[in-house]
């Protein structure tokens, strides 16, 4: 439930629903998208793939590349 990616998807619906209504639920909804859910299927994708040993990414090792390349997907959509 407090999993980073599930606040990351979850936090800009209801912030932008509270801030300006349905236009804000759009803008947090394409915030949800781009900050959470394209990341968060990245690394399902890494996973599956066998890139990243789980979805923790435990392995301390693994995880520069998995952050630059978050970093790199919010950078581009910026």
């Amino acid at each position: 439930m407090f999993a980073p990616a599930h606040i990351v998807i979850g936090l800009p619906l209801v912030m932008g629903a509270i801030s300006d209504g349905w236009t804000g639920v759009a803008w947090g909804a394409l915030t949800a998208a781009v900050c959470g859910g394209i990341p968060l299927g990245v690394l399902l994708l890494g996973v599956r793939s066998g890139r990243f040993g789980d979805k923790h990414v435990r392995d301390r090792a693994q995880r520069p590349k998995l952050l630059a390349l978050i970093v790199a997907l919010v950078a581009a959509f910026l």
